[in-house]
């Protein structure tokens, strides 16, 4: 989300500010910067517990109180209040003053300024008035910030030092101005001017220990102290130095909760101030991409908060705010709409209305909320009802709607495209003349921009040709300016604009040329969100490498800079040129190129130096020329785009021309053909009879939609390569049936199910391989060939989760050694027993949970005796070579040499972001902690993976779904295979579905007996080979009486498994 412009010292409680100097002494020191990051280091391996996976327990607690009515009907009496006639200057200042913070409780800000500004002017009439003016200015000076009078807000600021200073004030008060000072002038831009106050600020910290011979400090030096430090803090991250910014913050935290726990009665009002700084490391945390950290911060804060003010007021409004940001930046949806809607409740029930600066950006963030949980018609709704309650107020419509791309978003997506058209082209116009044509934000906007000129009948040919080379440009855009929900959003834009512009290059009687650039954007739109997870994963894993480590760590700050100094830019641009100094432009404008041209040659040279890593992070979109080039004989690629409302599909020959179709279905439709084809395989059931039909006649119509129109291009192939899209990503292509079939049920004599061998499924034409993305082809291809002298095969399986699983699995291993029993799921009473049951693996259950950890998950005891199987079929030993149990943990993994094998096996649960507390990456589940007795988290996540040193032919994810039936899901789920890739593997096995158990031993014992016996067989004809013998064998034979009991020709059973990535052959084999 972005970050937020209000600074630190203007949003301290102002009633706190006024009285500093009432407060008692803490003679404890400071601790030094050093010490603060062994504390930082110590709280992060000791007490980090992470938060509940949903924030149900907040909005408990939130309705646990009722709003006070009174109080709000007090607070609204005395600002409609009318000024007695007869009042003295003293009665009629204080009148306004107290109206004032009346109308400031009521979100009334016009009202607050009007009022403010008559108290101090009657005050300055007074001859004894001058004692009142500094806090009047004060009041004044946060009122002028929080309507966007930035300008104005510091202009009296300034006075009010000035005011101070001529007063002969105690020169304790002047820690908060300066404060106050350093945070408006960061926040504009005055960075020069910000440095000076901090200079001063540091002087008058060193003299404070001489006043009254050391008393004052000895009395109020540790709150200068911390003043001081959230003052640097400020700074700091306004320069884009967030690492520093976080130090200090934490640094004053302690020094405040030093202060509280003092217990002195006068110091506990600095209770806001730790506060305010707990939620400024909040949003600090969650600026740097750590975002579970960021919550548990925000958690803390916001339960403080609660404590001091309950529910319904301002500062927990202000909160909730912080923890709405950071629980949406982790894509948790529906937790971010809860509490947008406890935040706005909270402002309407306390009296704020229409015209309330703090409720129009609460009703704005809820907006963005639903435009980002796609859905655009709620979040139109209530950009429409914000619209109509601001009214002609055109300060507050610039604020919130006017450049609010959300806004845009929701116009778009609900085809109100003549009202986005105006708001498009200012918006395209603005950016452009703030960030220059090539910024990635301009391109946004015009690209946004082109997508409505196509559907009101302008050309977008112009517009298109500025936006979309930049939106494919490799320099587009950073990790510190694209993070969180701010990707996801600015992904689906991109998306959007590619989409269209594929639709505009191919419309008609497209031109090989068009075709050929449209495969090339096709390619880079797909995963993006994914792919900057692995970027982020990718920068986290550089520390494995010093000199890689050293250029990542440098190009991140020149990142961060960037981000910030560009942010000041774009606000101070957004003003009135009366309210914008055109010298801070200029500086700024120097300052943000310079840190161009940086991060540029920090690229460059990392991209120079280390190219896999480069390619890893940004991985450039290849053309069909590039494409074809690394086609092997026999292959044909399979590349699909799924569009909202149509589809793309290029089928690219090992020779000759790439064929290309339109085809007429969109996202939505293709969804449910894909929900309908997996239905059979996802349903809940036990006994074979309750088994669902496959959908015979949908396979072939998904045949005839996206495979038969471009068969010049794949016909004559005996291998399909296909690179999918959204839900088609997560069905198998193997499964689509080549010609008009109906089934025949089977009769007397015949096995159960075996009515399906006959059908002409794809599989039996040619093997299929998927692919995430066509560059990822291109890397595998470039991959060394791996070496002979490595080991066949290391595998890991059955995990133990919790200490009582630990016990039965220690106590069976003992009695049986490694082969275990497997076990079923058992079947619901109400449905009627053929006595055939499936046994079908566990799956995790935690979605549904409020709060889970590892320990909720089941146990998979039946993958050890898969394993084992596995390492016979390969000639391993399975003592030496499978590690069951506690063996299976984070520091065995990460500490074994891996790259000496050909095959790697994890048998466990693949997990999302979202399935336990504080996973913010996908990983797979290892025994944890208190099950191991050694440290870790208990997981194998992407950043451990992107850790690895491989060199294998394969990587197996004999788990539970890690292909995963839900988009999202499974588009995570690709990128750990892709940092498989990285990590050096050529190809991995996932599955689609939770597997049945014997047969699922069946495909992979019986794979890689082939891979071990048939020298040079690719793998993926293996793997096709392997399904066919379960469609046409035997299926499964009742050892007691040799019968076969029922086949394994309904796809459930031969079809769970997708071989991704290089499917082409042995390592021998050469393109």
């Amino acid at each position: 989300m972005a970050r937020s412009r209000f600074p630190a010292a203007f949003l301290f409680p102002l009633a706190v500010l006024a009285g500093l100097t009432a407060c008692q002494a803490d003679t404890r020191p400071v601790v030094s910067l050093d010490e603060a990051r062994k504390i930082t280091a110590g709280f992060s391996a000791q007490g980090f517990v992470a938060p509940p996976r949903s924030a149900n327990d907040i909005l408990a607690l939130l309705d646990q109180e009722k709003p006070d009515g009174e109080r709000i009907a007090r607070e609204r009496a005395k600002a409609d209040a009318l000024p007695p006639a007869t009042l003295p200057p003293r009665e009629l200042a204080a009148f306004y003053q107290a109206r004032a913070m009346a109308a400031a409780a009521l979100g009334r800000t016009g009202q607050q300024i009007d009022d403010l500004t008559k108290a101090l002017e009657i005050t300055r009439a007074r001859p004894a008035g001058r004692s009142d003016i500094s806090q009047l200015l004060q009041q004044l000076s946060y009122a002028h910030f929080k309507a966007g009078n930035q300008d104005e807000a510091t202009r009296i600021r300034k006075e009010q030092q000035k005011v101070h200073e001529q007063a002969g004030a105690p020169q304790g008060r002047l820690f908060g101005i300066y404060s106050s000072l350093i945070a408006a002038l960061a926040n504009q831009g005055e960075l020069g001017e910000a440095h000076a106050y901090l200079d001063r600020m540091k002087d008058l910290l060193e003299q404070s220990r001489n006043w009254g011979r050391g008393a004052a400090y000895a009395e109020n030096g540790d709150i200068w102290e911390n003043q001081y430090l959230a003052a640097q803090s400020v700074f700091h991250e306004q320069t884009g130095k967030l690492a520093e910014a976080e130090e200090l913050r934490r640094r004053e935290i302690m020094g405040w909760n030093r202060i509280l726990d003092g217990g002195a009665p006068a110091r506990q009002g600095f209770r806001p101030f730790r506060n305010q700084a707990q939620k400024h490391l909040a949003r600090l945390l969650s600026r740097q991409g750590r975002v579970v950290e960021a919550e548990v911060e925000a958690r803390r804060g916001l339960l403080d908060q609660l404590r001091e003010t309950g529910r319904f007021s301002p500062e927990t409004a202000e909160m909730l705010m912080t923890l709405t940001e950071v629980v949406a930046q982790q894509g948790r949806w529906k937790d971010a709409e809860k509490l947008a809607e406890a935040t706005i409740e909270i402002y309407r029930r306390t009296g704020h209305g229409p015209n309330s600066w703090s409720l129009a950006g609460a009703r704005s963030n809820l907006g963005m909320v639903l435009m980002l949980a796609d859905r655009p018609a709620e979040a139109l709704e209530t950009f429409q009802s914000l619209a109509a309650d601001i009214g002609n107020d055109q300060l507050m419509a610039w604020r919130f709607l006017n450049r609010n791309m959300y806004f845009a978003d929701a116009l778009i997506a609900a085809g109100r495209m003549a009202k986005a058209h105006p708001l498009l082209e200012r918006m395209a116009e603005r950016r452009a003349a703030t960030f220059g044509p090539d910024h990635p934000d301009t391109a946004e906007a015009r690209g946004m921009l082109a997508v409505v000129q196509t559907e009101v009948g302008i050309s977008p040919a112009d517009s298109f040709r500025q936006a979309v080379p930049v939106l494919l440009s490799r320099t587009n855009r950073s990790q510190a300016e694209d993070s969180g929900e701010a990707s996801v959003a600015h992904e689906n834009r991109r998306r959007l604009i590619l989409e269209s512009y594929i639709g505009h290059l191919t419309a008609g009687r497209a031109e090989p040329a068009a075709v050929a650039e449209a495969f090339r954007a096709a390619d880079s739109v797909r995963s993006q969100v994914v792919q900057k997870s692995l970027a982020a994963s990718a920068a986290r894993s550089a520390t494995n490498d010093p000199d890689l480590s050293d250029l990542v760590r440098r190009e991140q700050d020149a990142d961060q800079q960037f981000v910030a100094q560009q942010s000041m830019l774009a606000d101070l641009l957004g003003l009135s040129p009366d309210q914008r100094d055109d010298k801070v432009v200029e500086a700024l404008r120097q300052q943000v190129s310079r840190l161009k041209a940086s991060r540029i040659a920090l690229r460059t040279e990392i991209e120079r130096r280390f190219p896999a890593y480069a390619r890893l992070r940004d991985p450039p979109p290849p053309g069909l020329d590039q494409a074809q080039a690394v086609l092997r004989k026999g292959e044909s690629l399979i590349s699909i785009l799924v569009g909202a409302r149509r589809s793309y599909v290029w089928a690219v020959p090992h020779g000759g021309r790439a064929a290309f179709s339109v085809v007429p279905m969109g996202r939505d439709e293709v969804r449910k053909l894909v929900a309908n084809l997996r239905a059979p395989m996802e349903a809940d059931f036990s006994d074979l009879s309750d088994l669902p039909d496959y959908d015979i006649a949908e396979a072939h119509r998904a045949y005839l939609a996206f495979l038969e129109p471009v068969k010049a291009g794949w016909n004559g192939a005996d291998s399909l390569l296909v690179v999918a899209d959204k839900a088609l990503g997560q069905l198998p292509f193997a499964i689509l049936v080549t010609e008009p079939h109906q089934r025949i049920p089977e009769v007397d004599g015949q096995a159960f199910l075996s009515g399906y061998r006959p059908v002409p499924w794809l599989i039996r034409r040619m093997a299929v391989t998927q692919l995430p993305s066509v560059a990822s082809l291109v890397g595998l291809r470039q991959m060394a060939p791996g070496s002979d002298a490595r080991k066949p095969f290391i595998g890991f399986a059955d995990p133990w989760f919790n200490p009582d699983q630990a016990r039965r699995g220690a106590s069976e291993l003992a009695a049986r050694g490694l082969g275990l029993a497997s076990r079923g799921a058992p079947r619901p009473p109400d449905r009627p027993a053929t006595g055939i049951s499936l046994d079908l693996r566990a799956v995790p259950t935690t979605r549904g949970m409020d709060s889970a950890g590892l320990q909720r998950l089941p146990r998979l005891p039946e993958t050890a005796d898969e394993v084992i199987n596995v390492a016979r079929a390969l000639n391993a030993d399975p003592a030496v070579d499978v590690l069951v149990g506690a063996r299976v943990n984070e520091k065995t993994i990460l500490s074994m040499t891996l790259s000496d094998r050909k095959v790697v096996m994890f048998a466990t649960h693949g997990l999302i972001p979202g399935d336990i507390d504080g996973l913010t990456q996908p990983a797979l589940a290892l025994s944890p902690p208190n099950v191991t007795g050694i440290s870790g988290t208990g997981l194998l996540t992407m950043d451990n993976v992107l850790s690895l040193k491989l060199d294998a032919d394969w990587v197996v994810l004999s788990a539970c779904n890690t292909a995963s039936g839900d988009v999202a899901d499974g588009e995570a789920i690709s990128g750990l295979g892709r940092a498989f890739f990285y990590a050096g593997t050529r190809a991995v096995l996932v599955t689609h579905w939770a597997v049945e158990t014997t047969s699922a031993a069946a495909i992979t014992s019986g794979l890689f007996k082939r891979v071990g016996e048939i020298r040079g067989l690719s793998r993926a004809e293996a793997l096709r080979q392997t399904m066919l013998s379960l469609i046409d064998g035997p299926g499964a034979v009742d050892p007691r009486t040799g019968k076969t009991r029922y086949s394994y020709a309904h796809p459930l059973f031969w079809a769970p498994y997708a071989l991704v990535g290089d499917g082409g052959g042995t390592q021998r084999q050469t393109p």
